[in-house]
């Protein structure tokens, strides 16, 4: 996409965006924070 040139995309927005669509998929939040690497 042309428009995404412009923008600044910083590796966090990516994981969150990742995450949103994870759980809007119905994806256990558990096994997105495992997927993602986040440490409790």
């Amino acid at each position: 996409m042309p428009t995404l040139r412009a923008k600044h995309v910083t590796p966090h927005a990516f994981r969150h965006a990742t995450a949103v669509h994870l759980v809007s998929a119905g994806v256990d939040v558990t096994v997105i924070r495992s997927w993602l690497g986040h440490v409790t």
